[in-house]
C-alpha cells in the first residue's frame, strides 16, 4: 500500500495497512472463489472443496507472501472530486513538507500593510494545523483499529481452543474400540476405502451425533447406541466418517479456522468456511454413495441421526469437529444424496496437484499487487450510468382467483435445474428459493439471461420461462392433477411396493446441451390391494413407475406407463397384469464364490434387438471401420428402410426390465411379455476400485450374458411363474485388491 511509504509514518499505521491490504485481498478472493464454485456446479464436491480450501489458505498467507513476493503497483482508475471546503482541497497529505512543517513552530499569524485582518495570509498557520492533525490521527486511531482487530482475533481463537479442548476431553473420556462388530466392519471399510491412517474408535454416552476429530491422530467417535444399529446403518455412518480421515478434511476444516480467525471482521471469510465445511460433507456423502450405498437409506439414517439432536446443547457438535449430520446442511445434502444427475466422481491425483499450483500462482500473482491512486476527476465524467435489468415481479392467484399467500417459489436460471420431491402428506422436500408474500407478490433478483420460475402451493402449480411471464404480471396457478393407480404381478396384486410418478419440464433441450429446466417427483407406496393414489401432481406428460431395490444394486424403475395429467381430474394407470413372471438364478463358479464381499449390480433383461446387416469383416472390424460402414448404408435406400423399421421396431416391441439378484444369486422379473431376451449383469468387487474414463468405479470380476425366450401366453397373461435354466457368471481377469 501507498501510505506505507509516506515519510514520517508510525509503525501502527504501517501494520494496519498490512492487515487492511491482507483483508481486502481476502475478501476479493473469496468473492472471486465464490463466482468460480457457482461456475463449477456441475463438478463434484470434492473438486469445489479443494478450491475452497486453497482460497482459505490463500487468504491465511497473504500477509507473508506481500512481504517476500516483488511488489506490482496498479494505478485505480480516476475518482470524482469532491471538495468540501477550498483550504482542505489544496492540502496534499502525501507531501514531505506536510510532515516537515508538523515539527515546525508554529507561526504568527502575518497582518497586511494596510492592517486589515481578514488580509492575513493563512497558508503556514492551517498547515500547521493540518499537519498536526494528520500526526494526531496517525499515531491515534491505527493503534486503535489494531487494538480492535487484535481482540477480535483473541476471541475468536479462544473460542476455537475452548471447542477443542472440549472435543479432546470427550474423547479421553470416551470407550475406546479395539475389538467386537464395529471394529470389525470398520476395519473393512478401510480396506474398502484404502485408508492406512491408524485411526482409534471410541463410544461416548452423552454424545448425540458421530463425528470424527484429530489431524496426526483421528478418532471417530459414536454415540453409545451405535452398538445397537443395524448393520446398514453403522456402515454408512463409519464409511462417512472414515471417508473424512481419507481426505485429511480435519486438516483443511482447521487452517480453514484459523484463516477465519485472522480475517475475522470479513463476512466473506466465514461463508468460505462454511461452504468449505459444506462441499467437505457432500463430499464424504458421494464417497457413502460410490460404496453401493442406496441413496434412499443413506438419506434415512441421516434424518434418523438428525432426529437424535432433539437434546440439551451441549450435546451438539462444535465446529472444530467433523460431524454427520448438523441440522443447518441437512436439507440440502439430503436433496443432494436424492439426485441421481449429480456429478460424484473423485478428485483425480493430477487434477488435485494442478489445481494446487494454478492456485499457488495466483495467489502468489494477487498478493504482489498494490494499488495506487489515480488523479481525480470532475464529477461531470460520470453522467452517464447504465440500466440494470429489472426485477422480476409477479402477483400469484389460486386457481380461485384469492392471492395465492405463502406459496412456493422458485427461480431456475439457464443452466441450472431443479427437482422438486412432493410426499403423499403434502410436503415439498425441493430447495425453495422464497415465498409468495400475503398479498401474492413475489420478487426475484434481475436476470440477464433465460430463467425459469416454479410457483406452487397446496391448490395447484405453475412453470414459466422468462418468454412465458404475462405482461399483466398476474399469474394464475392450475389446479394439480391426481393419479390413481393398480399395481397386478400377473392377476395377482403387487402389494406395499414403491410407485414414483415423475414429469421433466425443460428449459432448453438443445442437442448437445445438459438438461435445464425443473422435474417433479412423487412418490407413493401400494396397499394391500395394489392400489395407490398420488394426490397431487402438476398436469402435463408425465411417467409412473414401479421403483425395484436391492441391498447394493441401488434402484431402478421397472413396468413404466406414459401418462397425461390433466387439471383437477384424475387418470387412472395400471401397471403390469400383462405377461408372465420369470424366475431364476446364477450359476457362481468356486473361484467367485470364495471372494468375500463382491455384490451384483441392477441386472437388465432387453428385447433381443433386430440383427444389423453388417458384414462379418466389419463385424470384427475396428470402431473407425463400423463408423465409416454406418454412415455410407443410411445413406443407401436399404439402410434408410432399415432405420425406419428399426424405430418402429423400438416403439412397439423393445422392453426392457431391471431385476435384483438377490444375496442366495436368484431372481424375479415380473410381467414379462413373449418374446426372445438378452440378460446382462454384472458382480462387482468393492474391494477393488479401477479407473475408468468417467472417474473411478468397484471393479467388475464376473459379467452374465444369456438369452432366455418367454413363449405366447393365451389370453396375453397368466400367474403361472415361467422357470427358467440358471444363468453362469463367467469370471474375469482381475487385479489383486
Amino acid at each position: 500500500m501507498i501510505v506505507t511509504d509516506f515519510p514520517g509514518t508510525s509503525l501502527s499505521l504501517k501494520l494496519l495497512v498490512v492487515c487492511g491490504d491482507a483483508l481486502i485481498k481476502g475478501a476479493v478472493i473469496m468473492f472471486a472463489v465464490g463466482l468460480i464454485t457457482t461456475a463449477m456446479r456441475k463438478t463434484s464436491p470434492a473438486t469445489r472443496h479443494l478450491v475452497w480450501a486453497i482460497a482459505l489458505c490463500g487468504a491465511l498467507v497473504l500477509p507473508i507472501l506481500s512481504a517476500a513476493v516483488p511488489t506490482l503497483r496498479l494505478s485505480l482508475p480516476p475518482r470524482i472530486t469532491a471538495v468540501a471546503h477550498p483550504t482542505l482541497a489544496a492540502l496534499d497529505l502525501r507531501s514531505p513538507s506536510l510532515h516537515a512543517a508538523a515539527a515546525a513552530p508554529e507561526i504568527a499569524p502575518v497582518v497586511a500593510a494596510h492592517g486589515d485582518p481578514a488580509a492575513v495570509a493563512p497558508t503556514a498557520k492551517t498547515g500547521s494545523l493540518a499537519a498536526r492533525t494528520w500526526h494526531r490521527m496517525a499515531h491515534h486511531w491505527p493503534l486503535l483499529l489494531l487494538s480492535i482487530w487484535g481482540l477480535g482475533a483473541v476471541a475468536v481463537g479462544l473460542a476455537g481452543l475452548i471447542g477443542h479442548w472440549s472435543v479432546a476431553r470427550r474423547l479421553a473420556r470416551a470407550q475406546s474400540i479395539s475389538t467386537g462388530p464395529i471394529a470389525l466392519l470398520a476395519g473393512e471399510i478401510c480396506r474398502e476405502i484404502k485408508l492406512r491412517r491408524p485411526t482409534r474408535f471410541a463410544l461416548d454416552a452423552n454424545l448425540r451425533i458421530p463425528l470424527a476429530h484429530g489431524i496426526f491422530r483421528p478418532c471417530v467417535l459414536l454415540p453409545i447406541a451405535a452398538e445397537s444399529w443395524p448393520r446398514e446403518k453403522l456402515r454408512t455412518v463409519l464409511l462417512h466418517e472414515l471417508a473424512h480421515v481419507a481426505r485429511w478434511d480435519c486438516a483443511t476444516l482447521f487452517g480453514g479456522l484459523i484463516a477465519c480467525t485472522l480475517h475475522w471482521p470479513d463476512p466473506l471469510a466465514w461463508w468460505g468456511w462454511r461452504r468449505l465445511r459444506s462441499e467437505c460433507e457432500r463430499a464424504c456423502d458421494d464417497v457413502v454413495l460410490r460404496c453401493a450405498t442406496p441413496p434412499a437409506d443413506y438419506a434415512e439414517n441421516l434424518l434418523t441421526i438428525a432426529r437424535s439432536l432433539h437434546s440439551p446443547s451441549r450435546s451438539l457438535p462444535l465446529p472444530a469437529t467433523l460431524a454427520m449430520a448438523r441440522p443447518s446442511e441437512l436439507k440440502g445434502r439430503i436433496a443432494a444424496i436424492l439426485d441421481d444427475r449429480r456429478n460424484r466422481r473423485p478428485i483425480s491425483v493430477r487434477l488435485a496437484v494442478g489445481m494446487l499450483i494454478g492456485g499457488a500462482l495466483a495467489v502468489a500473482s494477487f498478493a504482489a499487487l498494490h494499488l495506487q491512486a489515480s488523479p481525480p476527476l470532475p464529477r461531470s465524467h460520470f453522467n452517464n450510468k447504465p440500466t440494470a435489468a429489472p426485477e422480476i415481479t409477479a402477483k400469484v392467484l389460486n386457481p380461485d382467483g384469492s392471492p395465492a399467500a405463502g406459496a412456493n417459489a422458485i427461480l431456475i436460471p439457464a443452466g441450472q435445474n431443479a427437482t422438486i420431491y412432493l410426499t403423499t402428506s403434502n410436503q415439498a422436500q425441493g430447495d425453495i428459493t422464497t415465498r409468495t408474500q400475503a398479498d401474492g407478490r413475489v420478487n426475484f433478483e434481475p436476470q440477464r439471461g433465460n430463467y425459469q420460475i416454479v410457483l406452487y402451493d397446496d391448490s395447484g402449480s405453475a412453470v414459466l420461462s422468462r418468454s412465458q411471464m404475462p405482461k399483466t404480471g398476474v399469474i394464475h396457478l392450475t389446479k394439480w392433477g391426481h393419479i390413481q393407480g393398480l399395481l397386478l404381478f400377473g392377476t395377482k396384486p403387487g402389494a406395499n411396493k414403491k410407485i414414483l410418478a415423475y414429469s421433466d419440464v425443460p428449459l432448453d433441450s438443445k442437442p448437445g446441451n445438459s438438461y435445464s429446466g425443473v422435474s417433479w417427483w412423487v412418490t407413493a407406496r401400494t396397499d394391500s390391494s395394489g392400489r395407490f393414489r398420488i394426490s397431487r401432481f402438476p398436469a402435463g406428460k408425465a411417467s409412473v413407475q414401479m421403483r425395484i431395490s436391492g441391498p447394493m444394486a441401488g434402484e431402478s424403475g421397472a413396468l413404466g406407463c406414459p401418462v397425461t395429467v390433466l387439471p383437477g381430474k384424475t387418470v387412472k394407470v395400471t401397471l403390469g397384469g400383462v405377461g408372465q413372471t420369470v424366475e431364476g438364478r446364477i450359476t457362481v463358479p468356486q473361484s467367485l464364490a470364495a471372494i468375500h464381499g463382491w455384490y451384483f449390480e441392477m441386472a437388465d433383461a432387453e428385447t433381443k434387438p433386430l440383427p444389423w446387416p453388417m458384414p462379418a469383416s466389419i463385424k470384427h472390424g475396428s470402431d473407425a471401420q463400423k463408423s465409416r460402414w454406418f454412415k455410407k448404408f443410411f445413406a443407401t435406400a436399404a439402410g434408410k428402410a432399415f432405420f425406419a423399421r428399426y424405430q418402429l421396431w423400438r416403439r412397439t416391441q423393445l422392453h426392457d426390465y431391471f431385476f435384483v439378484i438377490n444375496a442366495v444369486n436368484a431372481f424375479t422379473i415380473h410381467d414379462v411379455v413373449p418374446g426372445t431376451y438378452i440378460v446382462t449383469a454384472y458382480a462387482v468387487n468393492p474391494a477393488v476400485t479401477v479407473r475408468q474414463k468417467f472417474g473411478s468405479a468397484d471393479q467388475v470380476i464376473g459379467t452374465v450374458d444369456a438369452t432366455f425366450t418367454v413363449p405366447p401366453i393365451p389370453g396375453g397373461v397368466t400367474d403361472v411363474p415361467l422357470k427358467i435354466p440358471p444363468f453362469k457368471l463367467v469370471p474375469l481377469k482381475v487385479a489383486k485388491p
